[in-house]
Order: structure tokens, then sequence, then C-alpha cells
């Protein structure tokens, strides 16, 4: 609590950088309303649409999702972010990076048997892959177009806080974000990845700062405001609510 305090106190503003489309709500969602209004807080999502065609897994999650089309499926994703968080008084910029579920290969010929199997022109054409915890070589040219975004948009990177995924439960659009802002920010708290966390535990040595026990209510309503994601996320629609973890 005293670092929050610290936070207050200075007026530290605060970036919370999202891999996607509801991740700063879902991991760091009560911290987030407890902070709106008494520091300037930017929320920056990073992967926020996909790119045809789509793997089984990919087809497998938009219909979780209650989709036959990906596009639809993102579109409707970001507006459901800019009302939740617009309605709390904080207006997201989302980038324009490719889903993990849906990035292709760097180098590939068009084909009918690609077309057939879109798993082999595909980065991470499989759930395992997606949550490998393994970057790809072909996500470099993204990795470093991303660090050069991220520069500029997180403004007096000295004085200000990221926020950002620790990368429990090893999806890798966690991992790349986490991945960067280590390297270009000197003032980094990284977040315990929720759901994740409730099967995966920390694979680092990072040490606990504090746990964040406020404003439950408040991040369950933040998370009911992704309708999207209610069957995708959780079984039988129901969302255990625990203290949200940061480490340093």
């Amino acid at each position: 609590m005293s670092f929050v305090n610290s936070l207050i106190r200075d007026k530290k503003p605060c970036y919370f950088i999202s891999p996607h489309l509801d991740d700063a709500a879902l991991s760091a969602g009560g911290l987030l309303s407890y902070l709106r209004g008494k520091v300037p807080i930017q929320v920056i999502t990073i992967f926020t649409k996909p790119l045809s065609p789509n793997t089984l897994y990919a087809k497998r999650y938009i219909q979780k999702c209650g989709f036959q089309d990906a596009y639809k499926l993102f579109i409707e994703r970001v507006k459901e972010d800019k009302v939740v968080f617009s309605s709390r008084g904080v207006y997201p910029q989302c980038l324009d990076y490719v889903d993990a579920a849906w990035r292709k290969k760097d180098c590939f010929a068009p084909s009918i048997l690609n077309s057939i199997f879109p798993e082999l022109i595909h980065v991470y054409p499989t759930r395992f892959h997606v949550l490998g915890g393994k970057i790809h070589k072909d996500d470099e040219i993204l990795v470093q177009s991303l660090t050069r975004r991220l520069k500029r948009l997180v403004k007096s990177p000295q004085e200000s806080v990221v926020f950002c995924p620790l990368g429990v439960g090893g999806h890798v659009d966690h991992l790349i974000v986490h991945n960067v802002c280590s390297a270009l920010f000197k003032n980094v708290i990284y977040w315990s990845d929720f759901p994740y966390n409730l099967k995966k535990k920390p694979q680092n040595s990072h040490a606990i700062k504090f746990e964040w026990y406020k404003n439950i209510k408040n991040k369950k309503d933040l998370i009911l405001g992704y309708k999207t994601q209610h069957r995708a996320l959780f079984k039988e629609a129901f969302i255990p609510i625990i203290p949200e973890i940061f480490y340093e």
C-alpha cells in the first residue's frame, strides 16, 4: 500500500501495457480502478487484430466467443475495451499488431495446400505453440517495431511507472510485452497474469512487491464488460476474483 500511496503522492503517470483486449482489466483492474482520478493513466493494448486464414485453434477460440468471423470478433472486442475503460474516465489506445494465433511466417508461397492446412504458414499454429513460452525468431521484426512505438508512446519514462505482464502461463504475446518493457523502461511493475495464475506459478526470481485486495467489485464489473470473453476464459460463467499480485 505504501507503494500505491507514493504513486498518488507524486502524481506518477501510470502506463498499463496490455497484450490483449482485456489483460489489463483481468490482471490489474482493481488497482487501475483505484488509481483512476488520482494519477494520469494510459492503457495501451498491443495485439488487437486477426489475419486470415484461421487455424483450427483460432476457429475454436472464435466459436467459444460466440462468433464465426475473426474480424467481427475483434471489432467487437475493441468496442468492449473502449466502453469498459471510457466509462471510468480512461481512454485506451489500441495498437495494430496481429494476435499470436493469427501471425504468419515471414516467408511462404501461397498455395492450395496452405489454404487447406493454414497451420503450415502460421508462426504459432496450435494452442501448444501460443502458450509454449517460446518466442519464435519470426517475431524479431515485430519486437523491434513494438520497441520503437512504445518508446514514443510512453512519455517521460524516468518519471512514469509502466505496468505490464509477468508472463505467467507462457503466452508468447505476454512474454513479448514483458521483454520489451523490461528492456525499455526503468520503472516497471509486473502483474501476475490472470486467469493463467489460477493454475500456473511464476517461473522467475522476482520478489513480490504487494498484493492488492481493494476494488474487487470494480474489477469484477470491468471483467463483466468483456462479454465476448466470458465463455472463452471462464467455465460456467463463474469469474473467480482473487487478489492482484504485483512484482518488481
